[in-house]
């Protein structure tokens, strides 16, 4: 039988390394710059642990955390077991993982709102869809029809800018009217990557160079395990091919005190604006001075409008009529931009 080439090709092998007690308290700065890695890692470990989360097209915070705790234990490590090769010299971050950003819709148009996206339109003016798609990130990159393929013809080309539960997406909006078939796009390529296995507690930081848009013909990657504890231990370090190292990123990482556009919360102007109370059984409120008549759009965990409307005078909002459960308010700025905030209703 011959010897599989990725285990010629091993260079490097490092056997488990001695526990290390760490905190699983998150930075700020860590929490701000992981955030798209820790929601993906967490969209895997729902589907993973097979957990009724996964009926949520936005990760549960709860997951997140879950993540987020794991990738502290390691990042408060500083310079023990290797911790700052993956978070400091390296700067390693999911770049083709578990979640996917694209996804074709075939449409039919004999509904007005579907000759839009013929037009290559994202906005519809069907309220609904259209509030679905922005709450989600979502925005039009292509429109196909042609009259020798059947079963390609009318399907637009969506691509969102959030990590989402692709899978709970599709099925929410095939049940919008004029919606025929959905099919997710794969992600396409490989590049450097974090992933997390919740059944042996471990974190895999994964550094690829070499002609990665066909796949990396080289890489290196390190095994961390955190336990409930969290202590952490090195589990292995590997490196594969033999292309020299790509050059290191700038020095140090530049980990920001400030979120990314598409985070929530993320302009000094957005993080003054607060809802409460949170849960909430009759009233919303919101602070912020600037926030008279602007106008909201009140969701649930499928991204279907529940509410909408402007705010007055009190900024508050009335949701006694609502049933209890989980939604997301979305408050549309002047700018273009959405403050989005988690709501419990009572």
């Amino acid at each position: 039988m011959k010897t599989p080439i990725f285990i010629l090709l091993l260079l490097f092998v490092c056997r488990s390394q001695a526990q290390v007690a760490s905190s699983c308290t998150v930075p700020a700065t860590l929490r701000i710059t992981h955030d798209r890695d820790a929601r993906d890692m967490a969209l895997s470990r729902m589907y993973e642990t097979h957990s009724p989360d996964t009926a949520f097209i936005e990760v549960p915070d709860r997951q997140i955390d879950t993540i987020m705790a794991g990738l502290a234990a390691i990042y408060n490590l500083d310079t023990a077991l290797q911790a700052d090769s993956v978070f400091k010299r390296w700067c390693l971050h999911t770049t083709h993982g578990f979640a996917y950003s694209t996804i074709s819709v075939k449409v039919d148009t004999n509904y007005p709102w579907a000759l839009q996206w013929a037009a290559m339109l994202t906005t519809t003016g069907y309220t609904d869809l259209d509030n679905f798609l922005s709450i989600h990130g979502f925005y039009l990159t292509g429109y196909f029809s042609s009259s020798w393929s059947a079963d390609l013809n009318n399907t637009a080309t969506l691509k969102t800018t959030h990590v989402l539960n692709m899978q709970a997406f599709a099925d929410s909006i095939l049940l919008f009217p004029g919606v025929e078939y959905v099919e997710i796009q794969p992600n396409i390529g490989s590049g450097n990557l974090i992933w997390y296995q919740d059944s042996t507690q471990t974190y895999s930081f994964y550094l690829g160079w070499g002609d990665c848009p066909a796949g990396c013909t080289s890489s290196k990657m390190w095994k961390y395990k955190v336990d409930d504890a969290c202590n952490v231990t090195l589990v292995s370090v590997f490196k594969s091919g033999d292309e020299v190292y790509p050059p290191l990123p700038p020095q140090p990482c530049g980990y920001p005190t400030t979120p990314p556009m598409g985070v929530y919360n993320s302009t000094p102007l957005l993080a003054t604006i607060n809802v409460y109370p949170v849960p909430a059984t009759n009233e919303l409120h919101v602070t912020n001075a600037q926030c008279e008549h602007m106008n909201y759009v009140l969701a649930d965990m499928y991204g279907r409008s529940v509410m909408t409307g402007t705010l007055d005078s009190s900024a508050t909002i009335s949701i006694a009529g609502i049933a209890p459960g989980l939604y997301i308010i979305n408050l549309l700025m002047p700018n273009g931009q959405v403050y989005r905030q988690r709501i419990i209703k009572n």
